[in-house]
């Protein structure tokens, strides 16, 4: 007998059909096919679940779209034939296609196809009708787009090559395809006309001409393109067709250079160039240095030569030095001569002034004014011709539309495979030149991630990027990433042919650079000591002095992003720059030349000293959401000036300032290690016989970092030193840690008289939101020891005080103290509701750490209810968050909700390995278990004992505490906990 194939033919081009062995019969409810089809459309990458439920039911609200969601995963996965491998995968967080599954897709092989111009014909015929045609869907109509456009290009390159070798059926059954998919498409209807008529039917070619301009104006009111009306006359009037004819025998209409390389990531620019020129007689195309200014204007100067019947000219400013030989360039570009009874600008005006062409002028920059001055003359005096012109600044005359380009498109995470890769255009540009520069190259799995930081690093610049590739000849790409770290003498030899500018990288920013005035100068050699960009405000900090003021640090700010050598981001209430790396890199050898270094990296770790010592002061007085976003985006700043004042021990005082002062961030933000890092360095540099405010902040700050006997010890350093200097209010803050510390051990009496303390010298100073978390402390801690009632007064106050202050953190944390009180009370549906409400206020305040504790707590509620897959749901999504931080304790705690909830769902075995862990864990950091923690755990070994033997027992919780964290979480984040 012989066995049916195994695999899955899916075909997404037409009406949805599926074969395994035998056809498939779609039973799909139409949202199982969608979510079905979206998740093959992106199967190289993990598909957030709430961005998939959203993007299928964007009109119901979220909850719903989750569950959803679930239940079409659900079908789907009952409806997929059963097989030895998943299909798909899926846990809290994310769903995957399963790409090692056996299936073919034909969009899949559609994609390959076409990218190989031997193969344009296998992908032409692939295409058997619009992608999922029976599905009207809002999200299905981009990649139906981009699927069309695909196909109509595919169907340009075949209809060309078919034409050039005389197969004039074929490319008339071509061009027939494409008119089926856009019928308003007149480049192709042109082609079909001349096909007609180079196939010896000029009768046809009329007709089709014809039977064209009377739909498009009984269906769009519309007359056919001048280009089309011109085809029409000339076979109409029996006139030979220089479009037939070989390129030898046509007049010349351009001076463009031949393209010896293809332009790789910029088809969509060029679209909206093409419109942009088409709608205005100057377009000045302006972007950094390299970025590909030059490829981009030519190529759509060639795009566009059949529109402008007297052509496309280029003019090259480049090797021109001084502005008064502009005409002589443009001149020598168009043929015309200088006549002796007039001046040459004269004789350009009045021979361009009759002409319908497009100029391309290019590297405007170094001659700014005289080539702004001039052209302005050109486009007033002749109405018929239009420039597009590239530079790095605007030329800033009457009419001028500004396309800013930017560089092309490079992975952040150095985590993806080699078909991942080739969907970032900076690396498909890499990989391009790198295979003409060694044509044994190959982009392989194993060097994916190296390419991608390549890329990154050189921030998607295209000359860059070039350069850089033509080193695979004598390097590997481990080797030339590694070279970076002196890219400017890696990066040399480009082709001599180029500018002298565009032949090494350190050329092209000496170019940049000296066309500027000192000032100019100045101002971007300071602002080279940022990282990760920076404010209006650390602009004005770190470089006005004596020689330029807040307003002239603006002027130059704005003219420097106006030149293409700053990135400017303006939001609705703040502003934002910052420098590509490599640009960066550049200015600081540029800064170290001049001996500024020192002085520039002073004043920078300066501001941030203040900028951090000021957030902190305003942790309870401003919003969350815009306290925990004003730090995340200075965090490269923050880490640049530790890194200066601690590591390299410029100025330990104001590093551990810095250090200290973001202890919540470090904590909130899931950044703990990190922050101990910082931390434990900076009391390193300081000594331990350091009793300032300085010290007495990072002891606080190692305090909320640490756990257990090691927390308390840090917490009662900061009180003493506290209480020695007199500071009540950082005293109250390090008296409510060593109660936290204290309650953990479980020593109610001696945490209850902290946190009083700690609650009155907050309140006495009038720090609200720091007095309503110690009253929250405080009531968790009369709740530890029974009094339950005197414990929800105790919120309840803590609650009214952060409330009617605006402490909006104070209130989070409340609902957090209320919902572990219910439990304990029994109160459980209660508990799940403070949580969520908890939940939603740290969501919007979008700190990392508070939504994976949060998560945690209600999944333990939930599990309290037998709600398992919603707690399982909460728990794992608490995980993922937790995978990439640095909370041991926390994950411990969500590890062991997990087990919980494995073990009363029927998969002991693992819930009895990462009970191992968990205890371990404990044991190991001398950790006691709170009240939420320890009734978990006691049902957890209800629930183990009842369904193992002794043995099994032990033998399981060995083999779970030889796991390491990492380990652990993710075996628990194992598909099957996810309730589809």
């Amino acid at each position: 007998m012989i066995e049916a194939p195994t695999t899955l033919e899916i075909r997404l081009f037409g009406m949805p059909r599926f074969t395994y062995g035998p056809p498939l019969e779609n039973t799909l409810p139409a949202k199982s096919l969608s979510v079905f089809a979206y998740l093959l459309l992106h199967r190289d990458r993990d598909v957030a679940r709430d961005t998939f439920a959203f993007t299928i039911w964007p009109d119901v609200l979220e909850e719903d779209a989750r569950a959803n969601l679930r239940r079409a995963l659900y079908i789907l996965q009952h409806w997929l034939p059963e097989q030895h491998v998943a299909w798909f995968s899926a846990n809290r967080r994310h769903v995957r296609w399963n790409v090692d599954s056996p299936y073919w897709l034909d969009v899949e092989e559609y994609e390959v196809l076409s990218q190989d111009h031997g193969q344009i014909n296998e992908a032409v015929k692939l295409y058997s009708g619009d992608l999922l045609s029976n599905v009207e869907e809002e999200w299905i109509a981009a990649e139906r787009d981009r699927l069309r456009d695909m196909q109509l290009r595919s169907l340009r390159r075949l209809t060309a090559q078919l034409r050039k070798t005389g197969d004039v059926p074929r490319a008339i059954e071509c061009a027939q395809n494409a008119l089926k998919i856009d019928p308003w498409h007149e480049e192709f209807v042109r082609n079909l006309i001349e096909l007609r008529a180079m196939g010896g039917d000029r009768a046809g070619g009329l007709r089709e001409y014809r039977g064209f301009e009377e739909a498009l104006k009984r269906e769009m009111d519309a007359a056919p393109e001048r280009e089309t009306i011109a085809v029409f006359e000339r076979l109409r009037s029996g006139e030979q067709d220089d479009t037939l004819l070989p390129p030898s025998a046509r007049a010349p209409t351009n001076n463009l250079p031949a393209r010896l390389t293809s332009l790789i990531g910029r088809e969509k620019e060029v679209q909206t160039l093409k419109e942009f020129v088409e709608q205005h007689r100057l377009v000045t195309i302006a972007g950094a240095g390299g970025i590909g200014k030059t490829r981009l204007a030519l190529r759509v100067g060639a795009d566009l030569i059949e529109k402008y019947s007297d052509g496309v000219w280029l003019v090259e400013l480049a090797p021109i030095s001084v502005g008064e030989f502009i005409p002589s360039a443009v001149a020598a570009a168009l043929n015309i001569h200088e006549s002796q009874d007039r001046a040459l600008s004269h004789s350009i005006i009045q021979g361009l002034s009759g002409r319908h062409m497009l100029l391309i002028v290019d590297n405007c920059e170094h001659l700014i004014d005289a080539a702004a001055s001039f052209f302005e003359d050109i486009l007033r005096a002749c109405p018929n011709v239009q420039i597009l012109a590239t530079s790095r600044q605007p030329l800033s005359i009457e009419g001028e539309h500004v396309y800013r380009t930017s560089a092309l498109t490079f992975p952040q995470s150095s985590v993806l495979t080699a078909t991942e890769a080739l969907t970032y255009s900076a690396i498909e540009l890499f990989v391009e030149r790198a295979l003409a520069a060694h044509h044994q190259f190959q982009l392989t799995d194993e060097n994916a991630p190296a390419v991608g930081d390549i890329c990154r690093r050189l921030d998607g610049i295209a000359l860059a990027l070039e350069l850089a590739a033509a080193r695979v000849r004598v390097l590997s790409v481990p080797r030339i990433n590694d070279g970076l770290k002196a890219r400017f003498r890696l990066l040399t030899g480009g082709s001599r042919t180029q500018l002298p500018r565009h032949q090494t990288l350190r050329a092209l920013f000496d170019w940049s650079y000296d066309l500027l005035d000192e000032r100019d100068k100045l101002m971007l050699r300071r602002v080279a000591v940022f990282a990760g960009g920076f404010s209006l405000e650390a602009a004005v900090a770190t470089c006005a002095d004596r020689t330029m003021d807040d307003v002239d640090v603006l002027d130059i700010l704005t003219s420097l992003a106006g030149k293409s050598l700053l990135l400017a981001e303006t939001a609705a209430d703040t502003e934002r720059y910052g420098v590509l790396e490599s640009t960066r890199e550049y200015l600081q050898e540029r800064l170290d030349e001049q001996g500024e270094r020192d002085a520039a990296s002073q004043a920078h770790a300066a501001y941030y000293g203040s900028f951090a010592q000021r957030v902190d002061d305003r942790f309870h007085t401003m919003p969350q959401a815009a306290w925990y976003r004003s730090v995340s985006q200075e965090i490269e700043n923050v880490r640049s000036a530790l890194l200066w004042a601690l590591t390299d021990g410029h100025d330990v005082v104001l590093g551990a300032t810095i250090a200290g002062s973001l202890g919540r961030f470090w904590f909130d933000g899931g950044h703990l290690r990190e922050g101990l890092f910082w931390v434990e360095q900076a009391l390193d540099s300081l000594g331990e016989e350091s009793r300032t405010r300085v010290a007495a902040r990072l002891h606080l700050a190692c305090a909320v970092l640490l756990q257990a006997t090691n927390k308390l010890r840090a917490a009662e350093r900061a009180c003493d030193i506290y209480e020695e200097v007199g500071d009540k209010r950082g005293l109250g803050y390090a008296l409510r840690q060593c109660a936290l510390a204290l309650r953990r051990e479980r020593r109610w009496s001696d945490a209850e008289v902290v946190c009083r303390r700690a609650a009155d010298f907050l309140e006495d100073v009038g720090d609200i939101g720091g007095f309503a978390m110690a009253s929250n402390t405080l009531g968790s801690i009369v709740a530890g020891r029974g009094d339950f009632e005197h414990a929800r007064a105790i919120h309840d106050q803590a609650l009214t005080a952060a409330s009617s202050h605006g402490c909006d953190y104070a209130v989070m944390l409340t609902h957090l103290y209320f919902a572990d009180l219910d439990f304990q009370c029994g109160n459980f549906e209660q508990a799940v509701t403070h949580a969520i409400e908890g939940l939603s206020r740290a969501d919007a305040i979008r700190t990392p750490g508070l939504v994976a504790n949060l998560r945690c707590n209600l999944a333990i509620y939930r599990i309290a209810l037998d709600e398992y897959p919603e707690a399982a749901a909460d728990v794992l999504e608490a995980l993922a968050i937790l995978r990439d931080s640095q909370d041991s304790c926390q994950s411990a705690i969500a590890l062991q909700h997990v087990a919980l909830i494995d073990a009363l769902t029927g998969n002991v075995p693992q819930a009895a390995r990462l009970t191992g862990y968990v205890d371990r864990f404990f044991s190991a950091n001398n950790l006691e278990r709170e009240a939420t923690e320890s009734m978990g755990r006691d049902r957890l070994e209800t629930a183990l004992r009842e369904h193992l033997s002794e043995a099994a027992y032990n033998a399981l919780l060995r083999d779970g505490a030889a796991l390491s964290e990492q380990e652990a979480i993710k075996e628990a984040l194992d598909v099957r906990h996810v309730a589809a």
